[in-house]
């Protein structure tokens, strides 16, 4: 079990262990990245030759065996290295925190989230990761379910036929590439994929519709706290049908429920990330992990 990090509180023994394991794991990684941090810019030179995926490998996943890495070129100038826990959110405060304690090291930039890239770089990455140059004519955005955005991406009718396997693997990589990790995260709702039609718009505006679509969405939303509006709001009943157990962790045994927004009530009960600036525009910018 992972300790806390962001509501993090002294008292538990156990705890207070696995935290201090974690953050001496955490600097030794860091201060044999110092070590070695000219050494993997001479491998990028290819001026020197040695196993930087084992290397890696074997200090940083120390911290965790879950935590994803990736090399790339810096926001302005030399190199980033992403740490990412990817698609195992329960571990971002982790990686918030090995971020946190990364030390300046000049060229170098360290990343939670792969940031979007140029379109040259979306389709190379595409190629990279699927073996098959982008298929994908357009895509169709709109707003969904809990505040998302749904993307549904278009392909010729022929290679939709052939292998929707291969469209929905290239239509995932191409928004990640083309949103960011960050804002496929927080914000993209259903992806799906179909036979190229009349209407989408072609794939290098994927980026601006769905920035104009959180845009719409944000400023749909409260600019004061939820709890503000509590007096006054209306209130939703639900009926609960909780399947029968021999006994229930936190609220599931519950058959009514009371929310003031049952839409955030739903996001918060399924198991889909709930990110707080799809809900409040106040500054609250939190998930629901620890």
């Amino acid at each position: 079990m992972q300790p806390r990090w962001h509501t993090f509180s002294p008292g538990n023994p156990q705890e207070e262990a696995d935290r201090s394991r974690l953050l001496s794991a955490i600097d030794a990684w860091w201060q044999g990245f110092l070590e070695r941090h000219e050494d993997i810019s001479a491998l990028f030179a290819r001026k020197q030759s040695w196993d930087l995926p084992r290397w890696i490998n074997e200090a940083l996943q120390v911290i965790s065996p879950h935590l994803m890495w990736e090399f790339g070129p810096g926001l302005e100038v030399g190199h980033r290295l992403i740490i990412t826990p990817e698609h195992r959110h329960g571990l971002r405060p982790l990686v918030d925190e090995i971020l946190k304690r990364a030390p300046a090291i000049t060229g170098w930039s360290f990343l939670g989230h792969r940031p979007p890239e140029a379109h040259d770089r979306v389709l190379s990455a595409v190629e990279a990761r699927t073996g098959v140059p982008l298929q994908a004519t357009g895509v169709r955005c709109k707003r969904g379910l809990h505040n998302r955005i749904d993307v549904t991406v278009e392909f010729p009718g022929a290679v939709f036929r052939k292998s929707k396997d291969l469209a929905f693997s290239q239509a995932f990589v191409f928004l990640e590439a083309a949103l960011g990790e960050r804002i496929l995260n927080t914000w993209i709702g259903a992806i799906d994929v179909r036979a190229k039609g009349w209407f989408s718009q072609g794939v290098v505006r994927v980026g601006p519709e769905v920035a104009r679509l959180v845009c719409e969405v944000s400023k749909s939303l409260p600019s004061t706290p939820l709890h503000a509006a509590s007096g006054h709001a209306r209130w939703s009943l639900f009926k609960l049908e909780p399947e029968p157990a021999n006994d229930y962790p936190a609220q599931r045994d519950m058959f009514v429920g009371k929310a003031m927004n049952a839409d955030l009530w739903q996001n918060a009960h399924l198991a889909i990330p709930f990110c707080s600036e799809r809900y409040s525009r106040c500054g609250c910018t939190g998930s629901a992990t620890t």
